[in-house]
């Protein structure tokens, strides 16, 4: 059964949970990051542009163990104008929260630099204290953020030569679910290719391997198509999007992802995903 849980977004795009079962949501178009509560309580704005006009276009949203809200976002930036390019991945920001879940008033740019190929961070994902913070870049890289500084603390996970590598080229590397301490491994979304990727090993990116099952399908390898978003629930089955034909897909960590399931076709395109049961 589908239930509207909040409406009246202009573009949501990311969402997250925190460790007490509230929702964070991005609305791109309108400039907001929201909280709602847990239990779908009334959603409040935490920031805005209004607040900050270096706040513009988020695109996603972590919450670290220190109740940060890490969020990604699109900016202007006149030096790209002469490439054709209006908007690019260029800011990441450290956004600490007050008890009341809304923006304390400080915050730290994780990612800001033109020069700066570690600022194209679309999507972000954070997992724990000792395998932190991980962004997604849709050509073809995954990094990880070290904390070593404030501007130079990405380091790429998976570059284009380590994707090559893999049996299944990953084309635009979308969503990520960085799930390492639960279930013992790093997954992401690949919409180029129509995959969903589970890394057994977090400091091996050759160990990726495609999630797909049904080769023969007109509707894609396990109608997954396109997909953007991915989640992993409590008992470590895998989630993901499909932003080509508006399913889900679900593969079943009982029968070690060798099972997928689908959802009926739902009324709006599923973006980003997340599973908000508290563990």
């Amino acid at each position: 059964m589908q239930t509207v849980c909040a409406s009246g977004f202009t573009l949501a795009r990311g969402i997250a949970t925190d460790a007490a079962g509230n929702l964070f949501v991005t609305d791109e178009a309108a400039g907001k990051l929201y909280r709602i509560p847990k239990g779908c309580g009334a959603k409040q704005v935490v920031i805005s542009t209004a607040q900050g006009s270096w706040f513009v276009t988020p695109r996603d949203v972590a919450i670290d163990a220190n109740n940060n809200a890490i969020v990604s976002m699109m900016s202007a930036d006149s030096n790209w104008a002469t490439r054709g390019i209006l908007y690019a991945y260029r800011r990441v920001y450290q956004l600490p929260l007050n008890s009341n879940g809304v923006w304390s008033g400080s915050f730290t740019m994780l990612a800001h630099n033109v020069a700066d190929g570690q600022a194209y961070i679309g999507n972000v994902g954070y997992n724990n204290a000792a395998d932190g913070l991980w962004g997604s870049r849709q050509n073809k890289f995954i990094s990880r953020w070290s904390g070593a500084s404030t501007s130079n603390g990405w380091s790429d996970w998976l570059t284009g030569a380590q994707e090559a590598a893999l049996a299944t080229p990953v084309a635009d590397v979308i969503d990520i679910e960085p799930a390492w301490a639960s279930c013992g491994a790093l997954f992401f979304a690949a919409s180029d290719n129509d995959r969903v990727y589970r890394c057994a090993d977090i400091n091996k990116p050759s160990t990726c391997v495609a999630l797909c099952q049904t080769h023969t399908s007109s509707a894609g390898c396990d109608q997954v198509s396109a997909p953007w978003g991915v989640a992993v629930d409590c008992n470590c089955n895998i989630m993901v999007t499909s932003t080509g034909n508006n399913k889900i897909t679900t593969y079943s960590k009982s029968s070690n992802y060798a099972t997928a399931s689908v959802s009926a076709a739902l009324p709006t395109v599923p973006y980003s995903l997340v599973s908000a049961q508290v563990c």
